[in-house]
């Protein structure tokens, strides 16, 4: 439990902006965090689909020459 107290306690002190702010993010600040990420992962699953694609058709093609 100390340490659960040590760990909340050193958060407070890196969270604290200049204005004395609420150590904790806000929900807005949250939301829009959670937004970037969102839009990371979907960049890089567009990004990963677009290599499989990629493949596919240059397995496709090789299948066909090698049927030949």
């Amino acid at each position: 439990m100390a340490e659960l107290e040590e760990s909340t306690s050193s958060l407070e002190h890196q969270n604290n902006g200049d204005n004395g702010s609420s150590p904790f993010m806000t929900a807005h600040e949250m939301a829009k965090e959670l937004e970037e990420m969102v839009v990371k992962m979907v960049s890089k699953i567009d990004e990963v689909q677009s290599e499989l694609t990629k493949k596919r058709e240059y397995c496709n093609n090789e299948y066909r020459l090698s049927a030949y």
